[in-house]
């Protein structure tokens, strides 16, 4: 946060300056209700961001500006500027100071020339190194700087203990940091030991530099994969720059934006997962998005965040009526909006996982399957490449339903929808649509293609033993068929259609060969 203090020292300036020329109108008596204005505005500013620097003198004299400008005694504004201008001390700092929050990669090395030669790697990235010789010295780092990923060397025997301790704590923060090892041995002791440390990567030397380094980004490129997007509207820049340290470690994409009258465009661009709008703004307040957004079918759901220095019942009250989930006050207390943040987005992925997902197998119900099946049709007939699909039927729900009752048939699709989780997990769309039936989208491979590729997961459904709540153990029995994009069907209702009647005909064939449902007693 210190490199953005450095940064925004001019914007401070600025706003200072108009108090200024505010105070001195007050002592001169000549007060105009523009600048009165404008300096209740700037003084609103500074105190909604003065906080997140820890200037809390600075945030609570702001505060006191503002009440005194909107109302009508300004006797005291003068000598309460002063006091701010003291507070804050502006000055330019030299442009050889390193800002503390950049991003730093920790090097635990005892290698004192391993340092440099790696640094210049990170410079080029636009990452910076810091070394230190011992796990014990790198956890004080990591309070004084914005960690984004660890390195241990393990050099000697002495150090292995209090290296894995470490490795163990980066796992359990809130975030795991990302993590990796070099070890001049290699051992399948040493292989698990740091394992379940949670250690991301783990290479054994000798290593090239490059070697180390190209590791090292892609751990961190995979850690850095965005979870959600999160657009940030408030006019004042200052604070859509300062919410990116706070939010993109988490794995947030942050977009900032300060011109409310290009709000809509870029909703609609970046597509956000939650919206961060701050109160009071010109042309359109925050409350006024907020509306606009919520008579929007299609953004209805998405959960809206309010940043205001106003704590009035009245700011409140109004902010919850036009449709907000939640609100933080100014300054910005890092934690509370991390943990907000992450509660409210939380909360809307379960919501909408419950309803993308059937809650009996944890699988895409028919409305999410459907559309992704869809889309592989589309791809195929624009490809001109072939598309199977399979439809296994599980033709033993209905009587277990009936001879055992609902709570077997919950845990017969229980089970499984765990094992098609746990053996299909390539290119394939998956599906459950009711009635035991599983649908799998398989993109460029024919239907002899397909049947090999499933062959593992037909296999394990043929050995499956499912362990009923009656105590019974049971080996269900199933349908397989396998159509093709697009010789049996030009759309999913068709292709669907044509799966049912071919597995039907399997049916067929196994009843007229003296089978029946969950045929022979079952498995003990």
């Amino acid at each position: 946060m210190q490199g953005l203090w450095s940064k925004y020292q001019d914007v401070m300036a600025q706003r200072l300056e108009v108090l200024d020329r505010a105070a001195d109108a007050v002592e001169a008596n000549s007060l105009t209700p523009k600048l009165q204005t404008e300096a209740a505005h700037a003084a609103h500013k500074l105190a909604g961001v003065l906080g997140m620097f820890d200037r809390n003198e600075g945030t609570a004299l702001a505060r006191q500006l503002e009440t005194l400008l909107e109302g009508d005694t300004w006797n005291e504004v003068p000598p309460l500027v002063k006091q701010l201008a003291a507070s804050l001390n502006l000055q330019p700092q030299p442009d050889s100071v390193e800002p503390s929050d950049a991003d730093v990669l920790l090097l635990v090395s005892s290698d004192v020339a391993l340092g440099p030669q790696i640094q210049e790697m990170g410079q080029a990235a636009a990452y910076r190194w810091v070394q230190v010789p011992s796990p014990d010295q790198a956890q004080r780092q990591l309070q004084n700087h914005r960690v984004v990923g660890v390195v241990v060397d393990i050099t000697a025997a002495s150090e292995w203990a209090s290296s894995l301790a470490f490795l163990q704590h980066l796992a359990a923060q809130p975030r795991p940091l990302p993590s990796l090892a070099l070890i001049a041995t290699d051992s399948l002791v040493d292989r698990v030991a740091l394992a379940r440390t949670g250690l991301q990567r783990l290479l054994i030397k000798p290593v090239t530099l490059a070697q180390l380094w190209e590791e090292t980004q892609q751990v961190l490129q995979r850690h850095r994969a965005t979870t959600a997007q999160v657009l940030v509207v408030d006019d004042d820049p200052l604070v859509t720059q300062a919410l990116r340290p706070l939010l993109e470690p988490w794995g947030m994409g942050v977009t900032g934006l300060n011109n409310p009258q290009q709000f809509w465009q870029v909703l609609t661009a970046t597509a956000p997962d939650l919206l961060i709008l701050d109160v009071a703004m010109p042309q359109f307040n925050g409350i006024d998005l907020c509306q606009a957004v919520r008579t929007d079918p299609h953004w209805q759901n998405l959960p809206i965040l309010f940043l205001t220095a106003h704590r009035d019942a009245d700011t409140v009250q109004q902010v919850f009526r036009a449709g907000a989930d939640d609100y933080i006050s100014k300054p910005i207390v890092g934690p509370e909006l991390l943990t907000r943040v992450l509660n409210r987005l939380e909360r809307n992925q379960f919501l909408q996982g419950l309803a993308k997902r059937d809650r009996a197998t944890g699988l895409p119900n028919y409305p999410q399957s459907q559309r992704q099946l869809t889309q592989l049709i589309e791809n195929a007939h624009a490809h001109k490449t072939p598309l199977s699909l399979a439809l296994i039927h599980l033709s033993d729900l209905r009587p277990v339903i009936v001879q055992y009752g609902h709570d077997a048939g919950q845990r017969l699709l229980q089970t499984w929808g765990q094992c098609f989780q746990s053996l299909l997990r390539g290119s394939e769309t998956l599906g459950y649509w009711d009635n035991g039936d599983f649908v799998i989208g398989l993109p460029e491979l024919t239907p002899t293609e397909a049947q090999d590729y499933l062959g593992p997961l037909l296999a394990a459904l043929r050995r499956q033993i499912v362990a009923l709540p009656t105590g019974e153990r049971i080996q269900p029995d199933f349908e397989l068929a396998v159509v093709s994009y697009p010789d049996d069907g030009l759309s999913l209702q068709r292709l669907y259609q044509s799966a049912v009647t071919q597995a039907q005909r399997s049916r067929w064939r196994s009843l007229s060969q003296g089978e029946s449902p969950l045929d022979g007693p079952p498995a003990r």
